[in-house]
């Protein structure tokens, strides 16, 4: 294969193509005739060296390399379009939505937003929560922050980092069992367990080969910003996202116990939902914008 770029016609019509899943199609969105569809896909395919689709009875598909090459492709227009935004901007007011789970959206995420709409004043933004993400529509929304594995068929999903959990109780709980507190005093205590995620606390056990007998003063919640608030209010402990519970540890509202961290295997991902048009250049340039903000100073190993 040459080493010069391939046609970058034709590579914008491979994107189309492929989103489609048809030469029609992309011809529509890019108000030329299928055959110059059709002769673009050609020419780059030459270049290549390789078929990047199926020709079908209806539509096309891709092929391996095909599917292999697209993610790539689409990155790169993604960071075009990005780049072109955030260099000229927009001439006049932009809706971005973005929507994250209620404790990043509460506890972490609004730094960020702050710093962003600073640089970028003509993106106005619209901060939604969720608590079962899984189960909501992604219909109106543009950008997404997730916490799982990343495997989530129909979304762009660009991992940010893992985030450890650790124990926290309020600062009087912390007193009453003191400074040189044990493990095995810790679980002695009625526990708050989040549902989704409530195997947290028998995983940390096992990794410390401990048991616990049930304890009728736990509770189970339905988020990490309900189990917060109530560790400030009772003498429950709780686990929790690391960078969730930094700024409420340095106001002197939680205390952390022991100096460990329990690993996780749900990592925190910026998703943006594959539809028939490309990603809106602002999600696209907020996405990337807290990929370089919100992990320049994370250690090797969450990043």
């Amino acid at each position: 294969m040459p080493d010069h770029l391939p046609p970058l016609l034709g590579l914008e019509a491979f994107e189309v193509s492929a989103r489609h899943e048809s030469f029609a199609a992309a011809a529509a969105e890019l108000a030329v005739s299928q055959s110059t569809v059709s002769h673009r896909i050609r020419a780059l395919e030459a270049h290549l060296g390789h078929r990047l689709f199926e020709r079908l009875p209806r539509g096309v598909r891709l092929t391996e390399r095909g599917r292999a090459y697209l993610p790539s492709i689409r990155d790169a227009f993604e960071q075009v379009l990005g780049s072109t935004t955030g260099v000229f901007g927009q001439p006049t007011t932009v809706q971005l939505t973005m929507r994250a789970p209620i404790a990043y959206n509460t506890l972490w995420l609004p730094q960020f937003v702050e710093r962003f709409n600073a640089e970028h004043p003509n993106i106005e933004i619209t901060a939604t929560s969720s608590i079962f993400t899984a189960m909501l529509s992604a219909e109106n929304v543009d950008l997404e922050l997730w916490v799982g594995s990343g495997s989530w068929p129909g979304f762009e999903n660009k991992l940010m980092f893992n985030d450890p959990l650790v124990m926290v109780a309020s600062p009087a709980t912390a007193a009453r069992l003191g400074a040189g507190v044990e493990i095995d005093a810790v679980i002695d205590q009625p526990l708050i367990r989040v549902i989704g995620s409530e195997d947290h606390w028998d995983k940390l056990l096992t990794t410390l080969e401990r048991t616990r007998a049930p304890n009728t003063q736990d509770v189970r919640v339905d988020s990490t910003i309900v189990a917060l608030g109530y560790v400030m209010t009772s003498g429950r402990i709780a686990l929790a996202q690391r960078r969730l519970v930094e700024p409420l540890i340095r106001r002197g509202e939680l205390t952390r116990l022991l100096d460990l961290e329990a690993p996780t295997a749900d990592s925190v991902y910026l998703t943006i939902p594959q539809r028939d048009t490309r990603a809106k250049a602002e999600a696209v340039l907020f996405r990337d914008w807290l990929v370089e903000h919100a992990r320049p100073n994370e250690p090797a190993e969450h990043t």
